[in-house]
């Protein structure tokens, strides 16, 4: 079968690639499912599980499939990456190249885009080695052209819109670290606790108690606190493997058949934790009308 392939003076085939992740501990770095295999997408086309090239190294183009013109500096790739699938999805793990300013202001888009909630997607050029338009086989997928059997993916690309379904940019790993940001905030945290504390024992000193402005801060920031310990949980709990009963038991906890879930014995350090913080949040309260 004749193959087809995307050239400067030929319509560019792409698809969306997207679900961009952490991938390692560099600035830059990332890895983004590039399809779902089994989906009829955008273009009315079926991508099959083993369709891409794994382990191929291909470049991250500039925004738009731009680097296709690459007559000038702005045109050039902006980093690059290594394919990998399975049997649900096709994905790339590369970089950014920050010592390039074309590298640098795409990773500073799409870090932009993520802490807004923008919504982001890419798109992909690709070589068809095989495919089919058999139409009982197209039965399977209602709506489908064609499917994808082979594919040779030579580029990535952020794009407003890509073909793929579902496609965005889901994680892009910073220069700081979640631990350096943790440690950041509960010295933040702490600071802010010692002012509020400070605060309230001064006015109590001089029969006066917090302003209407001041305890307003102070409330939002006790709000946003239990807010945020919430959702830090949810996530903990999420990130836990799946455990057996017969795991819970080994583990010495006590399985809950009621709820599926293990029940484990709490240890004091963590105990304290919770009345330590609990303390400091009923502080912040009781410092709003303290006389």
């Amino acid at each position: 079968m004749a193959t087809a392939i995307a050239t400067r003076d030929t319509p560019i085939v792409r698809k969306s690639l997207g679900g961009i992740e952490l991938k390692a501990e560099e600035e830059g770095a990332f890895r983004a499912t590039i399809a779902t295999f089994s989906v009829v997408d955008k273009d009315a086309e079926v991508t099959l599980p083993g369709a891409m090239p794994d382990g191929k190294r291909i470049n991250i183009s500039a925004y738009g499939h731009s680097s296709w013109g690459g007559f000038s500096a702005a045109e050039l790739p902006v980093g690059s990456a290594v394919i990998h699938q399975d049997q649900q999805r096709a994905w790339v793990e590369g970089r950014f190249w920050l010592d390039t300013e074309a590298g640098k202001q795409h990773y500073l888009a799409l870090k932009n885009q993520l802490a807004d909630g923008a919504a982001s997607e890419w798109s992909y050029g690709f070589q068809v080695l095989r495919s089919s338009i058999d139409e009982a086989q197209l039965a399977k997928w209602p709506g489908a052209v064609r499917i994808l059997e082979e594919l040779d993916v030579f580029e990535a690309s952020p794009v407003l819109r890509g073909a793929g379904e579902n496609t965005g940019t889901d994680l892009l790993k910073s220069a700081v670290t979640l631990a350096q940001r943790g440690e950041r905030l509960a010295a933040d945290t702490s600071e802010f606790l010692v002012h509020a504390r400070a605060a309230v024992s001064m006015r109590a000193k001089e029969g006066r108690i917090l302003s209407q402005a001041n305890a307003d801060r102070v409330t939002s920031v006790a709000d946003a606190l239990e807010e945020a310990a919430g959702v830090l949980r949810k996530l903990l709990d999420e990130a836990k493997p799946a455990m057996t009963q017969g795991d819970c038991t080994d583990a010495g906890g006590t399985w809950d058949p009621d709820t599926g879930m293990c029940l484990m014995a709490d240890d004091g350090k963590a105990a304290l934790q919770r009345q330590i913080r609990d303390a400091h949040l009923g502080l912040i309260r009781r410092g709003m009308t303290a006389a």
